[in-house]
């Protein structure tokens, strides 16, 4: 039985260390096999490229000089891109590949073994091999190990030192005056050129599809080209890596048709606990061999102990995760779980504190109204009309659909109406008693003597990591213990998502938007709100002056 017909085997004899998309990959190729087709599964050109690749060697680690031990996993990954030919010309089905993995499991040094049997034995005239990367230093995970395994094969094989060169930033195929090199920055400055294979690396890190677009057209030129995107999981589902996981989900789930695209990825199932042992095999299919299953435990313990940040490392890298934003604040499972939908009429009387975001004249408001007693909160939106019904989907959401659904108050025209939102807090203010409003210094000398001119009490909450990182450590806690409740309206939901953790040097922190883009508004509403409710703690009962803020903020 061949690595990859075990690896078959097994997927169906123990189905719980695989993943949906594992299994819908062999479904795939099963299901191919009993087509009448111009495609055929050719075994013998399978084999063939297993057996090359098998007599290279691995350059680092443990298992540093020894011979390439294939995994089934990757057996199968082989036959697959490989072994699927047409029936007539005898080129290969599949131009391009995506591989989605958790670190560790040998991605870069496997992608560089299939780039040494493209570039050497594949019998392509002048082979280009291109690394594909953000940053060039990048690329070298898998340029260098093609280094390292052309050198050794040099060695055990001496022919091949005739058809290996190896220059500063290329490595030469001397019959052909064929060569492997890397790319990196930006894609519109480069020529993707007529490569024969392309690995882009990481792809999730990229910041467009540049520089797979133009190794795409290039790639086209040749008869049987290959472009490879391996990544493990990242943070932006809005991203060009995202997307691509999406059409190959499609594909394996039969919604679209592309047979030319084989996409196979190890992750955790949809309700897995991500601290439960018995799953991790699923995104890491060499767990125990790569990465070492005592190393793997010490992250996961650090993962547990060490906070968000560490957590999210965790999941995105060691289980093949997708998250919201590269240093996650609060995880949505977390969020979800503080969710506990009140009628608004049945909080009437309470005590607020009400927090206050300001955006530009343009752009969403946020104002938090946040009930100590209860330990409870929720957010009022605002944004120009005139911007709901543009018709366009505003920072990739529908603000249209929001504003129908009540999530989001349009207020008359083009730009905020500041009057509008300061007659929405009075009009509250007639229900709930209103301790204490804390406002972002920006753009407040337009709102706050409104307020003031009422006699309610009003505090400064600057933006800065000093007063901001309380709030937010509380507000993490909070969440965390499931000791605070909101709403669970969509809007908060996705900002949250947004949200990434800036740290300075002595360790206060502040939320962040990560990219310009991002918006966050009810987050910083929130933590505003909360900021003032704890320095209100601070001073006792007693009404919280300007000057104390001022003595507070410096």
């Amino acid at each position: 039985m061949t690595l990859y017909d075990q690896f078959i085997k097994d997927v169906h004899e123990n189905p719980n260390d695989h993943c949906k998309y594992v299994k819908l990959a062999v479904a795939r190729h099963e299901r191919d096999l009993k087509k009448d087709w111009k495609y055929k599964f050719d075994r013998d050109k399978a084999d063939r490229v297993i057996k090359i690749v098998k007599t290279l060697k691995h350059t680092k680690g443990s298992f540093l000089g020894k011979p390439f031990d294939l995994q089934p996993f990757q057996a199968f990954w082989i036959a697959m891109v490989f072994g699927w030919v047409n029936k007539i010309t005898g080129f290969r089905r599949f131009k391009k590949t995506y591989t989605e993995m958790a670190r560790g499991g040998g991605k870069s040094e496997f992608m560089a073994a299939i780039m040494m049997y493209m570039n050497y034995f594949d019998k392509e005239g002048a082979p280009v091999g291109i690394i594909a990367a953000t940053k060039w230093d990048q690329a070298k995970y898998v340029y260098d190990p093609i280094v390292a395994m052309c050198k050794m094969l040099s060695k055990d094989w001496p022919p091949f030192a005739k058809k290996c060169r190896l220059k500063q930033y290329e490595i030469i195929e001397t019959e052909t005056s064929g060569y492997i090199t890397k790319m990196s920055g930006d894609a519109s400055t480069e020529d993707g050129g007529n490569p024969h294979c392309v690995t882009v690396d990481e792809f999730h890190a990229h910041d467009d599809d540049s520089n797979l677009k133009i190794n795409e057209t290039g790639a086209g030129k040749r008869d049987q080209a290959l472009v490879n995107i391996i990544t493990t999981a990242g943070f932006n589902k809005q991203s060009a890596c995202y997307n691509q996981r999406k059409v190959v989900i499609d594909i394996l789930e039969q919604k679209v048709d592309n047979e030319t695209l084989f996409g196979i990825i190890w992750t955790l199932d949809e309700g897995d606990d991500w601290k439960d042992p018995t799953k991790w095999k699923k995104p890491n299919p060499n767990l125990g061999n790569s990465p070492k299953l005592e190393a793997f435990e010490s992250q996961f313990q650090n993962a547990i102990t060490e906070g968000a940040s560490a957590e999210v490392e965790f999941k995105t890298k060691n289980l093949n995760m997708w998250v919201d934003a590269a240093k996650v604040w609060i995880s949505d499972e977390n969020w979800l779980k503080c969710i506990n939908k009140r009628n608004r009429t049945d909080l009437y009387g309470h005590e607020v504190i009400i927090g206050i975001d300001l955006s530009s004249r343009v752009d969403l408001t946020s104002v938090t109204y946040f009930f100590p007693s209860l330990m409870y909160f929720y957010n009022n939106y605002y944004c120009p009309m005139d911007k709901i019904t543009s018709g366009r989907r505003n920072d990739g959401v529908d603000y249209l659909e929001w504003s129908a659904k009540k999530y989001i108050k349009g207020t008359p025209g083009n730009v905020i109406d500041y009057d509008y939102i300061i007659n929405d807090i009075l009009d509250a203010g007639t229900n709930f008693r209103i301790k204490m409003i804390g406002y972002d210094p920006y753009n407040a000398d337009l709102v706050i003597p409104k307020f003031t001119e009422q006699n309610i009490e009003c505090g400064a909450i600057r933006q800065g990591y000093l007063t901001m990182s309380p709030a937010t450590k509380k507000l993490e806690m909070l969440v965390l213990n499931k000791e605070i409740q909101h709403e669970g309206d969509p809007i908060t939901r996705w900002m949250m998502g947004n949200v990434e953790i800036s740290m300075d040097a002595a360790g206060n922190i502040k939320p962040d938007k990560g990219k310009s883009s991002n918006k966050i508004d009810g987050v910083s509403s929130l933590v505003t709100a909360l900021a003032t409710f704890m320095h209100l703690e601070i001073t006792g009962d007693k009404e919280l002056t300007m000057d104390d803020l001022k003595k507070m903020y410096g």
